[in-house]
């Protein structure tokens, strides 16, 4: 999928309230919504026990704990993208499809 095909579904998910986002310097973070959380709890706990069980989702959530904790900015990025990555790479493993 392309990353404007990507961003479209995003647009059209956050237009119909079932995510919302929340920027955070060049990144953009999305999650359900709240309200579409308490109107359809049986569909989202049934998306959460899915994600939760996928392994490539479980490697990219452990790779975000891994840069959320190291105190890495998107400064740092910027700066030495391939110092950052090796470092999520050896504590988050590697993002291998």
């Amino acid at each position: 999928m392309t990353q404007s095909n990507v961003s479209r579904h995003l647009a059209k998910l956050r237009g119909s309230g079932i995510i919302t986002a929340s920027k955070d310097g060049q990144w953009v973070h999305y999650k359900l919504s709240s309200t579409f959380v308490k109107e359809n709890e049986l569909l989202a706990n049934y998306l959460k026990l899915e994600f939760g069980e996928g392994s490539v989702y479980k490697r990219d959530l452990n790779r975000y704990r891994v840069y959320n904790d190291s105190g890495y900015s998107c400064q740092h990025i910027r700066s030495d993208k391939a110092m950052v990555e090796k470092y999520i790479n050896d504590l988050g493993g590697k993002n291998e499809y």
